[in-house]
């Protein structure tokens, strides 16, 4: 049986399309059906809050559109459940959204399978960091830049400026020690300390931030822009001091780009025979 319109016609309450027992049930919605017309296409609006089309699932010129356009919340949910609701419940019952879709952007919730494969994931494991097969992807640039000291004085109060290779020396002498200019914007992650003997329970680590329009290439000797406290006592084991990431200031262990940067450390002991080997991490905000 057909039902023919040859206008317009509004249906009041629901519109039920069923084939009953048997067979499939089909809505077919066409449009230009002698070909003759590219502009006229088969459309499907939706209306809301005060007769606004608020969305559309229509062609356009060949084109399949899914559309929302409203002027505030509009955008796409994609809700996937394994709820058999019936009647007249509405499906989004003990559904979850997967994937949203609005003015900012898409948001995925959950992992992407590769080619259908549980065993090739790409997930969110915290703020800005992503793993494939629970392996950390590298969203920023690190960059380490090694070191060899020795501590040579009794003092432990002297700052100890990171050198460029084995020196010997407890000054802040300013050619002869290491001072790094930042490549970006970034952050000190972290500095590791392998120290040759125990340093004492309470030692400093320091940075110097030198802007990169401050005529100065020296190291500041004092009102430095971060430090650190750590612990050196006890075994020789290498010591991991938090700073741009989880330090107690981890906010001052910034700089930017074309900054120049040095590093000191107070040692928390009178002995004049430790010496060091560290490792600094940088990250570094690409632009």
């Amino acid at each position: 049986m057909a039902v023919n319109f040859f206008s317009d016609a509004i249906v009041n309450g629901s519109l039920t399309v069923t084939s009953g027992t048997s067979g499939d049930a089909t809505l077919i919605i066409s449009a230009d059906t002698d070909n003759s017309e590219e502009a006229d296409s088969p459309r499907l609006w939706f209306k809301a809050d005060g007769d606004i089309t608020q969305g559309a699932i229509q062609h356009n010129d060949n084109t399949f559109d899914f559309i929302s356009n409203v002027s505030a919340n509009g955008g796409f949910r994609f809700l996937t459940g394994t709820t058999n609701n019936t009647g007249t419940t509405d499906p989004s019952n003990g559904a979850t959204e997967r994937v949203s879709i609005d003015s900012t952007g898409m948001t995925i919730s959950g992992s992407i399978q590769l080619g259908h494969a549980s065993d090739t994931t790409i997930a969110r494991s915290a703020a800005g960091k992503v793993t494939i097969e629970s392996a950390p992807i590298q969203t920023t640039q690190i960059c380490t830049t090694h070191h060899n000291m020795s501590l040579d004085s009794s003092s432990s109060t002297s700052d100890f400026y990171f050198p460029i290779n084995s020196l010997a020396d407890g000054s802040s002498s300013g050619l002869y020690y290491t001072r790094i200019v930042s490549a970006y914007a970034g952050k000190i992650v972290k500095i590791l300390i392998k120290p040759s003997s125990a340093m004492g329970s309470s030692c400093k680590i320091y940075m110097s931030r030198r802007d990169h329009d401050n005529a100065s290439t020296f190291h500041q000797t004092s009102g430095f822009q971060a430090e650190e406290t750590f612990d050196g006592s006890g075994s020789v084991t290498t010591k991991i001091i938090p700073c741009g990431v989880g330090g107690t200031n981890a906010a001052d262990w910034v700089f930017d780009e074309g900054d120049m940067l040095g590093f000191s450390i107070v040692k928390n002991t009178t002995s004049s025979s430790v010496d060091l080997a560290v490792t600094i991490v940088y990250e570094y905000t690409m632009s």
